[in-house]
């Protein structure tokens, strides 16, 4: 009898250990699509490295659709192999806070919670997340976007106000050299804060997370050549949008 359980006991573990396994691989290549269950919806998300990697701005000066219909042409017109909306824009379609591609600016620097924090992107030198106080001490960046709230800082969470549930768009650090864009089908802002300050990410070490446009302006691509097969994530109502940030090998 005791055997038979001890038998069990070993056959219970073994099959554990391989689930495990097989769950939680860690990412083959310089870039992976992966997705991660919680919160009672799915995030998707790419992660890659900046020394195989650029990321970009990709802004349309004439507005909304004006140079690409989604996030899947604004890609291919970058070369780029992923691409996620990014800055928040007026009705009219401008910019609603600051934002350069290729050194041209436009928007403007938001002071709401809306542009609390910025990516800026310098020739020859490390892409990082940063806070909008910090923006005036780049000189002429090669690409910047400003959005918020800030969601995570230092891997702690940041206070974000009450909101209801809806698709979200996100950019992570790792405050090294890998990096996150990600999409979550629907989910409370506040909560968005609190699950990746969790660094959920099997081997991402997550230090700080900015949110982008989200709602109907939700759109993510991936290539087939990172996925698999081209996966485009997009909302029911899906509008077109100002601007995004695209990545592509170096």
């Amino acid at each position: 009898m005791k055997l038979f359980i001890l038998f069990s006991s070993l056959f219970f573990f073994s099959c554990t250990k391989s689930s495990t396994q097989e769950t939680n691989l860690p990412p083959k290549g310089p870039m992976r699509y992966e997705t991660l269950e919680g919160y009672q919806t799915t995030l998707h998300f790419i992660r890659f490295n900046q020394k195989q990697f650029h990321i970009e701005v990709a802004d349309q000066p004439n507005g909304p659709g004006s140079l690409w219909e989604d996030a899947k042409s604004a890609a291919a017109s970058h070369d780029a192999v992923a691409a996620i909306n990014a800055g928040f824009f007026s009705p009219e379609g401008k910019p609603v806070t600051l934002c350069i591609d290729h050194g041209k600016k436009t928007g403007y620097l938001n002071k709401s919670s809306l542009g609390s924090g910025a990516l800026i992107v310098q020739k020859n030198k490390k892409p990082i997340l940063t806070r909008r106080a910090n923006i005036s001490k780049f000189s002429k960046p090669e690409h910047l976007l400003q959005s918020g709230p800030f969601l995570v800082e230092k891997g702690k969470a940041i206070s974000v106000k009450p909101s209801t549930v809806r698709p979200r768009a996100f950019i992570a650090w790792d405050g090294k050299e890998q990096w996150v864009i990600g999409h979550i089908k629907n989910i409370k802002m506040e909560d968005m804060a609190t699950w990746l300050s969790t660094s959920p990410i099997e081997n991402f070490n997550l230090i700080h997370a900015l949110n982008l446009d989200g709602g109907r302006s939700c759109q993510f691509y991936i290539s087939e050549k990172i996925a698999g097969e081209e996966t485009q994530i997009t909302t029911l109502l899906n509008r077109k949008v100002r601007n995004f940030l695209v990545v592509k090998p170096k």
